[in-house]
C-alpha cells in the first residue's frame, strides 16, 4: 500500500489520492486508537455524514464508538462505488476489514 503524506491530497492516511473530477461521497471513515501507550487500534467505523463532529456525535449516539483517539477521512465516490459501502456502515469493523477495505480504495 502506498503510503503518502501531502498536503495536495485528502485521504492520504488511507494511501488514496484523490483523482481530479472525483467528489466526497457523503461517508467518512473513522479510525480509533488509545493513545496510551502506544497507539493501540480500537477500530474503524464508516458512517454517512457530511462532518467529523457530526459523524463522530453519530456513532456515539449510536452506541458504537470505542471511545480513545479518532482520526477521520473522507471517503470519495470513486473509493464507495468499489464496494457495497451500506454493508460496512454504521458498526465495528475488524482490522482484516479495514485492512481489505484500504486495499480495495487503492485499486486502480
Amino acid at each position: 500500500m502506498k503510503q503518502t503524506l501531502s498536503t495536495n491530497t485528502y485521504n492520504d492516511a488511507l494511501g488514496y489520492t484523490w483523482k481530479e473530477g472525483d467528489s466526497f461521497s457523503g461517508y467518512m471513515w473513522l479510525s480509533f486508537c488509545d493513545p496510551y501507550p502506544a497507539k493501540q487500534f480500537l477500530g474503524v467505523i464508516i458512517t454517512e455524514s457530511d462532518h467529523v463532529v457530526e459523524a463522530v456525535l453519530k456513532v456515539h449516539g449510536d452506541g458504537i464508538n470505542p471511545g480513545g483517539e479518532v482520526a477521520s477521512y473522507p471517503l470519495s465516490r470513486n473509493q464507495t462505488k468499489k464496494v457495497k459501502i451500506e454493508s460496512y456502515t454504521d458498526r465495528m469493523l475488524t482490522r482484516e476489514e479495514a485492512i481489505d477495505l484500504i486495499e480495495v480504495f487503492n485499486e486502480e
